[in-house]
């Protein structure tokens, strides 16, 4: 009996160790992270960056114009314009165009002392690194007292697109003489006023891939 006893007291210390030996389900459950359940998430795709955005158009434009030397010229002008812009951040626009301009010449705003007649070519631009113009008028002086002569007259401006200020010389051209009324160095005054714009386009440059 007390062998019996003595068998039974071993075999529940034996099963107590090893009950105490195994971890419990809970203390597994948390030493492993739990698996997640949930979906990925779905993000919407970035819209597609541009470079640039350009525009382009045609114009008709009337010119006012003075000119300021010895004499005083005012004068008109008809431009046909080739009007672009650029902008991505930083950017600019300009104008090139072809025209004829008329000049009446007064020395003291007496009387009307001679005329011009020009064919004419402008460029204008404004940007981030400055404004400027150019001009480049040739054609025919005459006066009341004056032969008819070829004339030409090159121009450089500083510009606010449509309104210009600057210097332009004016000369008769080579062996033909220079009347009194034709001034050579001159302050200039232009201002171009848009009549009709049309053909007008606008795109955008696509990122690099």
């Amino acid at each position: 009996m007390h062998r019996l006893l003595a068998s039974m007291a071993f075999l529940v210390a034996v099963a107590a160790r090893t009950a105490d030996a195994q971890p419990s389900a809970s203390e597994g459950a948390g030493n492993v992270p739990a698996a997640s359940t949930s979906a990925p998430v779905a993000r919407p795709s970035a819209p597609r960056a541009t470079r640039g955005h350009h525009t382009a158009s045609r114009a008709h434009f009337l010119g006012l114009h003075y000119d300021q030397g010895t004499t005083s010229a005012f004068g008109v002008s008809y431009v046909h314009a080739w009007e672009s812009s650029y902008y991505a951040g930083l950017g600019g626009a300009d104008w090139k165009g072809l025209g004829i301009d008329g000049r009446l010449i007064t020395h003291g705003f007496q009387r009307i002392d001679g005329g011009l007649t020009y064919a004419v070519g402008r460029i204008s631009a404004v940007g981030d690194g400055g404004a400027f113009g150019m001009e480049l008028a040739a054609g025919v002086g005459y006066g009341a007292s004056t032969a008819p002569f070829p004339s030409a007259a090159p121009g450089v401006f500083l510009a606010l697109y449509y309104f210009e200020l600057g210097y332009s010389y004016q000369f008769p051209l080579p062996g033909f003489a220079r009347p009194d009324w034709l001034s050579s160095h001159q302050f200039s005054l232009r201002i171009h006023i848009p009549l009709k714009r049309y053909a007008k386009r606008e795109w955008d440059d696509p990122s690099p891939p």
